[in-house]
């Protein structure tokens, strides 16, 4: 499920690349709009409804439900690490043509490559997750990987000021972010599911929605920058790094210490 967030976002500058290069910026829109239409028909011609009707709830008992999962602390601590973290790639497609193409002398298309690849680090760090839940407890792997994040993350915004933009370098700490981000992703999911297992359909739907308006909010502030370069783009990640880490932080005081009193 968390792979579907992220291929969009990994495959769209590939595609757009070679639409905007072949018939010019307005097909991409041109595109979206078949491909809406598209999956739209698909729905409502193969999807059938599976949900027996007896265990479906009213309306009002939707509301009920969505009145006390959004006034659960955990369930913000969660969808505010999720919209920071996938803000970590949405980031990228924002400020990455301004990089990648204006600064970088890169065509729509090249970007478009340079995306694909940086992306395989996202399934990567979903893989890597994987592994690391036979060991650890999905929170121990949220914390840890905030800090290596912030150690990786210290270390580019370092270097960024001693060295000119290049391609290796912003092509080596895109694909480290989104490592973190491939990682860190699904168990932000968990983190939010975890207490509300009993309804996964209002909860998928509320956390969906909730964490990709936070991630809306970074983006747009990612766009008021006066200058973007490696620099720039490197200390708008730290921040969002930072968020993350403070609020795991401030979930672990609250929540795990009020668990292991308990």
């Amino acid at each position: 499920m968390t792979l579907g967030w992220a291929l969009g976002p990994i495959v769209a500058p590939l595609i757009g690349g070679y639409l905007h290069e072949m018939w010019g910026w307005r097909s991409t829109f041109l595109f979206l709009t078949l491909m809406g239409v598209f999956w739209l028909g698909a729905t409502l011609l193969f999807l059938e409804e599976t949900h027996p009707r007896e265990r479906r709830r009213s309306l009002k008992g939707n509301l009920v439900f969505s009145r006390s999962i959004l006034v659960s602390p955990r369930f913000w601590v969660g969808v505010v690490i999720l919209g920071s973290v996938y803000a970590t790639m949405a980031t990228f497609n924002v400020l990455g043509p301004f990089i990648f193409e204006d600064s970088l002398g890169l065509s729509e298309v090249q970007f478009g490559y340079c995306s694909l690849f940086a992306g395989s680090a996202w399934l990567a760090g979903n893989l890597l997750n994987r592994y690391l839940l036979n060991f650890f407890e999905f929170e121990q792997i949220l914390r840890r990987g905030v800090l290596v994040a912030l150690i990786g993350n210290t270390m580019a915004c370092a270097l960024s000021l001693w060295i000119p933009l290049n391609l290796p370098f912003m092509v080596t700490y895109v694909c480290g972010s989104l490592l973190w981000g491939g990682l860190s992703i699904p168990n932000g999911f968990a983190m939010v599911l975890q207490k509300f297992r009993e309804v996964p359909g209002v909860i998928n739907a509320l956390s969906g929605f909730v964490f990709l308006v936070f991630t809306s909010v970074f983006t747009t502030l990612a766009s008021q920058l006066e200058q973007v370069n490696h620099v720039s783009y490197t200390q708008f990640q730290m921040n969002l790094i930072l968020l993350t880490g403070g609020v795991l932080l401030v979930s672990w005081f609250t929540h795990g210490h009020h668990s292991n009193r308990n």
